[in-house]
């Protein structure tokens, strides 16, 4: 297991180090696929030009877990990751408003401290987001030209749970949840006619919602079927009784004119207290991925186009 963990990243790495070397050495010979023609290609127009940005990404790293419920030990271990988001304007192309979509997918294997016990974790997080970008007008000073605001409320919802080797009665816990947050994010275009770079920060956190746990040695066919049912165990909560915050970070890199590849680290944490039981689940996650946008431009052209077809990238 930790032979395991200490090679989490390798794989990611070493194709991340193969892709850039293979864009950088393109970049010496001839430019003339990147540049921005609109005499070789049919440009849209001003109404139609923003499209959806979305990002697909796999990623690996670390986990700990303590779940009273299950074990009062703390336990650790790595975690594969799955994320997937998307980017549009709410109505038309100019629009300041967009909507942003996120999936994430985390699945956790972690071990106890005498390392001969096992958490297996499953958990699955879905959110909507209506960001508001701020434009030109809003950042008067010529340094903020290439940076990219955007604040704003939303819905999110998750269900998962965790599952222990050692628990005979009561071998697993249900996650499920659903919360108003809030999302910000940061971005800084680097413009570069041969080698375009994007920066993005990206913070979200609960606001208030609802929130299921159960009690301390309460089976779920107690609870489901003996009690009050569900709706019993349904909690109002709020940061400090039932807090989620993650922080998302990432870098656009354009590869020739084929793609464009995203990596980027991502913070969870997931805590809650339901029933005077703490639950924390915290993760630390590299992730690498692509990105598409409904436009033919792929990777440099995306991002230079003096049409300013990006509702990601450009204002």
């Amino acid at each position: 297991m930790k032979t395991n963990r200490r090679y989490a990243f390798v794989l990611p790495l070493l194709l991340l180090t193969g892709l850039l070397a293979w864009g950088q050495d393109s970049s010496h010979g001839s430019n003339t696929a990147f540049a921005t023609d609109s005499s070789s290609r049919e440009l849209p127009t001003e109404q139609s030009a923003y499209r959806i940005h979305s990002a697909y990404m796999v990623g690996g790293g670390g986990s700990i877990t303590r779940d009273p419920y299950l074990s009062p030990l703390r336990y650790g271990g790595w975690t594969l990751n799955l994320l997937a988001e998307k980017t549009f304007p709410l109505k038309v192309s100019d629009s300041r408003w967009m909507l942003r979509t996120g999936h994430e997918l985390d699945f956790a294997l972690m071990d106890n401290p005498a390392n001969n016990a096992h958490f297996y974790s499953l958990l699955y997080n879905g959110s909507a987001a209506a960001l508001y970008r701020l434009g030109a007008k809003h950042l008067r000073a010529a340094w903020m030209d290439n940076l990219r605001l955007a604040f704003g409320p939303g819905l999110e919802v998750g269900l998962g749970g965790i599952y222990s080797t050692r628990n005979g009665n009561n071998p697993a816990t249900l996650k499920l949840y659903t919360n108003a947050i809030a999302q910000a994010s940061i971005g800084y275009y680097v413009p570069s006619e041969t080698f375009p770079l994007y920066f993005r920060l990206l913070s979200q956190i609960n606001l208030f919602g609802i929130a299921y746990g159960n009690g301390f040695g309460e089976s779920y066919y107690e609870n489901f079927l003996l009690n009050n049912g569900i709706a019993g165990s349904l909690h109002f909560t709020y940061p400090g009784k039932f807090t989620r915050f993650t922080t998302l970070i990432t870098a656009d890199i354009p590869v020739r004119n084929i793609c464009t590849l995203r990596v980027g680290y991502r913070y969870s944490h997931l805590g809650s207290s339901l029933n005077a039981l703490d639950t924390r689940i915290h993760s630390h996650t590299a992730f690498i991925g692509f990105v598409t946008e409904f436009y033919r431009f792929r990777g440099r052209k995306a991002m230079n186009t003096g049409r300013r077809t990006s509702l990601y990238y450009h204002d």
